[in-house]
């Protein structure tokens, strides 16, 4: 019988709440002091799964709430070719709520929060490096304890105990509702880019300052970033004081406070509010005095249990439970989109990161990034290993103006900060990061093809009405034109294999228009119409595909190759006489050779090493 378990409290919302736009996934990083070897990452996981096996589970719907399941089937480990935390796909990771890529000397795991918190997906990426490393070097690692002896012991990796239940007090009060926050606002990176910076700083430097101010290291983060993001708006909207306040939501790793040792999620949420209203928010040491204060009034054991049990009620109430899940799916997304105007951004520090001695050799450094959102526009999250403090802002926001204030700051206060991007708003090559896109060039891109169809549609639409006035044509080409953009936008939000997809629709959709037609009595329009608009529509779809992010989609040129192909028989059935030679067929076929040779001169090299991969020329 297929094992499963109910998701933990935390979790039930994640994946009724999640979509494109939201992905809920955060990623753990590790940097080794070597290139990454793929088939002993792919190894290393497996190895890792054998304890980690609550980690081999895939989300099912039910009824009233969403399950995991236990899952079979092989993991999949890949080079990294998109923007991290971007959605997990079910349908391209087998069903896993994580997913390892490889980049040079960096393992990623991106997770899906419903399956675990960032406490527990710290040991589990080490427990990944520690594999990696003994398959890696064998000699030199062969007398170290198995990794039962290396892992964390606050984490057990069978416990999934539901630890919110477990604490649950039904007599505290929740805390009251508070008011909306200040929502950051600019123009977004295109085509659902996530800018990454992550700040090297001194740990050392970091410590002593905070002692000499008697302050944690969280709270002194919060403060400068409550200023520099004061400093940012206040200047971008010519010194009017923000009426709403900057709200720092913090998580807190509630296994510090209660007993837990489940590796499912077991976390909870502070929010700092500091208000332009009542504090002079220019003044940094008044911001640090209020965070301070403000954390040590809520950080106190009841008021976090009060702040728990108010989502436990939720989940808990005989009201909530009764609804049926595609009912909840909509009632949530409605309530969390008001939900989200009620935080600024979000500061998550998961600590110290300590690794065996024998390791420590082996691993460079750890990374750890949180998704931005249409709500929280910024994330930021922070971890330290050996002599360095890593404080990483994600954004989807062009302008970097609270990155560059937030780390000027900690310079111009003789932090050393070493400071390393994804290249994404630059457009420069990282160190870390594969290049994904050029947003100059995507932004470009975009402007032509927008102009392009709206003179596509204005175009068939005149025709239409002059020349074949009978039947209107010029809506399917507008359909073609919208199906288009729906696709391109789509597939590169899920980062999934939208071309195979595209290849199979255009032949599917070719071949019931021809049965269509053949049943209300043959009139030939399936030939002289509707297939020569879905081939154009395809090719001009795996052109953009491939202009707007060929790193990814390089490796489907061979589903453009089918389309091209299937694009040239209307043509050929023309030549033969088989079907009257129409416009609309003189216009896609050289619209398909075209699309294909732009291909070929645009990616040579991808072209040929896909023709060499898949039919071993």
């Amino acid at each position: 019988m297929t094992k499963w378990r109910k998701l933990d409290n935390s979790a039930k919302i994640f994946p009724i709440d999640s979509d494109k736009n939201f992905s809920a996934v955060y990623r753990m990083s590790v940097l080794l002091t070597e290139d990454i070897n793929p088939k002993i990452v792919k190894d290393a996981v497996n190895k890792t799964l054998e304890s980690f096996t609550s980690f081999k589970v895939c989300l099912k719907r039910g009824f009233f709430w969403y399950y995991l399941e236990e899952n079979t089937k092989e993991i999949i480990i890949d080079e990294e070719k998109n923007y991290p935390c971007k959605y997990i796909d079910k349908n391209t990771n087998n069903g896993y709520l994580f997913k390892v890529t490889y980049y040079k000397n960096k393992i990623n795991v991106d997770t899906f929060h419903s399956l675990t918190d960032g406490s527990s997906s710290i040991e589990f990426i080490k427990a990944i490096a520690y594999n990696y490393i003994d398959l890696a070097h064998p000699d030199e690692t062969k007398n170290i304890p198995e990794m039962e002896v290396k892992q964390n012991i606050e984490v057990n990796d069978k416990n999934t105990e539901d630890s919110y239940m477990k604490n649950y007090q039904k007599s505290l009060k929740s805390p009251k509702g508070g008011k909306r926050a200040y929502i950051l606002h600019g123009r977004r990176i295109p085509l659902y880019g996530v800018n990454v910076t992550h700040g090297f700083i001194n740990l050392k430097q970091i410590i002593k300052r905070c002692r000499k101010l008697k302050v944690t290291v969280t709270q002194y983060f919060t403060a400068v970033l409550i200023y520099a993001i004061y400093q940012e708006y206040l200047e971008k909207y010519k010194n009017r004081k923000l009426k709403k306040p900057i709200k720092i939501c913090i998580p807190v790793n509630l296994k510090k406070y209660f007993e837990s040792t489940t590796i499912t999620n077991f976390f909870s949420y502070i929010s700092i509010n500091a208000s332009a209203k009542e504090l002079d928010l220019l003044d940094f040491n008044k911001v640090l005095e209020f965070v301070h204060d403000d954390f040590k009034k809520k950080l106190d054991k009841t008021e976090i249990a009060r702040t728990m049990m108010k989502n436990i009620k939720l989940g808990n109430n005989i009201g909530v439970k009764l609804i049926p899940l595609f009912l909840k799916r909509p009632i949530v997304k409605i309530s969390y989109i008001e939900i989200r105007k009620y935080s600024t951004t979000t500061l998550s520090n998961i600590g110290k990161v300590n690794v065996l001695p024998e390791y420590q050799k082996y691993i460079d450094n750890f990374l750890f990034l949180i998704a931005p959102d249409r709500g929280e526009k910024i994330k930021c999250s922070t971890m330290s290993y050996k002599d360095n403090i890593i404080f990483t802002i994600t954004s989807i926001l062009k302008n970097d103006g609270v990155e560059k204030k937030f780390f000027e700051y900690l310079e111009k206060e003789n932090t050393t900060v070493q400071i390393e991007t994804n290249g994404v708003r630059e457009n420069n090559e990282s160190k870390l990061y594969p290049k994904i896109r050029n947003i100059n060039r995507i932004d470009k891109v975009m402007l032509i093809m927008t102009i392009i169809s709206f003179v596509i549609g204005i175009t068939s639409l005149i025709v239409n009405h002059f020349v074949t006035q009978h039947f209107k044509w010029s809506l399917l080409v507008i359909a073609g034109v919208i199906y288009t953009w729906i696709t391109v936008m789509n597939s590169i939000k899920k980062n999934v294999n939208i071309a195979s997809r595209v290849m199979l629709q255009v032949i599917l959709i070719d071949i019931l228009c021809v049965a269509l037609d053949w049943i209300i009595g043959y009139k030939g329009w399936s030939f002289t119409i509707a297939i020569p608009i879905s081939i154009i529509t395809a090719n001009v779809t795996m052109l953009i595909l491939l202009m707007c992010a060929f790193k990814i989609y390089a490796r489907y040129i061979i589903y453009q190759l089918i389309i091209f192909v299937w694009s040239m028989i209307p043509a050929v059935l023309c030549l033969i006489g088989w079907v009257p030679t129409n416009i609309l067929t003189i216009i896609a076929t050289p619209i398909a050779v075209f699309s294909l040779l732009l291909t070929i001169v645009l990616f040579a090299k991808e072209v040929n090493e896909e023709m060499k991969k898949r039919f071993h020329l």
